[in-house]
Formats: structure tokens, sequence, C-alpha cells
């Protein structure tokens, strides 16, 4: 049997949370709808990923609120601030959609083991 990847290092490269070598997205925002390896269906149920809402949400505010507190600090001009905060957001919000996605696929790993999985 192949030897699984370090738990952080498949996190960053978002495989999957059970065999590690899976592919969890088939497109820039899409899932596979099950793990290409080991089978393991990646949403449980319906709303699964609700909590990946929550989790991108502190993301983005740890993300923005430095960047504006920097911003105003340097005595960047309202509407400048807003112009950063909105390019900031429209850039990073994919790639905290996705982030968020696999963090909770692992954090829900971790709680509740999957035993459906072949």
């Amino acid at each position: 049997m192949q030897a699984q990847p370090a738990l952080w290092k498949a996190l960053l490269a978002q495989r999957c949370p059970v065999c590690r070598r899976g592919e969890i997205f088939s497109g820039w925002l899409a899932l596979h709808p099950a793990c290409s390896v080991c089978g393991m269906r990646f949403e449980r149920e319906s709303g699964y990923f609700l909590v990946s809402v929550l989790i991108g949400y502190m993301l983005g505010i740890g993300l923005l609120v430095p960047v504006c507190i920097a911003l105003f600090w340097n005595g960047a001009a309202v509407t400048t601030v807003f112009a950063v905060l909105c390019g900031t957001t429209l850039i990073s919000a994919p790639l905290i959609h996705r982030f968020a996605r696999v963090l909770w696929l692992y954090v829900d790993q971790q709680l509740h083991p999957r035993t459906d999985a072949p």
C-alpha cells in the first residue's frame, strides 16, 4: 500500500481527507461528487458546506481587517481603502471559498470519521 502524504501537505494540495490522494475539486469552484481514489462522498448531506461559509467569512475578515488597518494607519483616504478592500475581496474570495471547503472537510473528518468509504 502506498504511503499517505502528510496531513498539512494534503490539505494545502486540496486532496481527499481520507486517502489524501484524490482531488477534491473538478474545476475552479466545482467539487467532484466523490474521491476518485477511495470513493468517499465529499458532501454528506444537503447543506453540508454551510459551515464552510462561516470558515470563509472568518478567513476573509482575518485578511481584510489587517489590510484596512494598515491602509488607515498610513493615512489612506476612505475611497482608497474602499477600492483596495473591494479589489482584495474580488481576488481572494474564490481562493478563500476553496480553502474553506477543504478545511471543513478535514475538520469534519477528524470530528466524525467516515465509515462509508470503501
